[in-house]
């Protein structure tokens, strides 16, 4: 019986050697406790050249009217529609221009593109740096994809 309980006591130091330790634990920190990180408003390059919308796009009859800027005036800028887009979905605009892609946000930002495509006169890819440096292959996607889920019309094509 002695060397069967030496056998068993090896065998449990070994164990307890090769079994790594638990690792320490942490308080957990959720998305609450930090604000979202992404482009900060003065990281948009839309701002050191931005263009007035077009006169013509300032009497377009489906321009919603949560749309305004908030002292009532017409968007003046792309900056403005994501601003309104983003105060009218309850999101900010830096989220706007964050990689998240949950349905509330993806979905504020194709309206934020089909509106700034609707609006002016920029091509996709400017629109698409002006929203934080996506591609202009998913502004497309976005000018496509609003018109469809809100009744809008579809943006006419564009000639480059």
């Amino acid at each position: 019986m002695g060397v069967l309980e030496d056998l068993h006591q090896a065998h449990l130091a070994r164990r307890r050697r090769l079994s790594p330790e638990p690792a320490p634990t942490r308080p957990l920190t959720g998305a609450t406790s930090k604000p979202p990180q992404g482009p900060t408003l003065q990281d948009w390059p839309i701002l050191k050249d931005a263009r007035p919308l077009e006169d013509v796009a300032r009497a377009d009859p489906l321009l919603p009217a949560w749309l305004r800027r908030l002292d009532g005036s017409l968007p003046q800028t792309p900056i403005d529609v994501i601003a309104a887009v983003a105060r009218a979905r309850g999101v900010t605009p830096a989220i706007i221009a964050s990689r998240q892609r949950t349905r509330t946000i993806a979905h504020a930002r194709q309206e934020a593109a089909y509106w700034i495509a609707r609006l002016t006169s920029y091509s996709l890819a400017e629109i698409g740096r002006s929203m934080g440096g996506f591609d202009h292959t998913t502004i497309l996607q976005a000018v496509r994809s609003h018109p469809e889920r809100s009744g809008l019309p579809p943006l006419e094509r564009r000639s480059s």
